[in-house]
């Protein structure tokens, strides 16, 4: 993306509101992305599939 002062500012402030109705993954939703990514960074003792797995679905569904 190139920056043009006030024209790139409008067309990124119109693209937000629509970048969050996409499917999880693409726009600016990574709800289930952020659960791997951390457990790289932080590797917790005893972190399995399973876990992360629950951890998603507390993330998409709510609980």
């Amino acid at each position: 993306m190139k920056w043009i002062p006030f024209v790139t500012f409008w067309q990124v402030t119109a693209d937000l509101p629509f970048a969050v109705n996409m499917p999880d993954g693409h726009g600016h939703v990574y709800t289930t992305q952020y659960v791997d990514a951390w457990a790289q960074v932080l590797k917790p003792p005893g972190w399995t599939d399973e876990k992360a797995e629950d951890l998603r679905d507390l993330l998409t569904d709510g609980g």
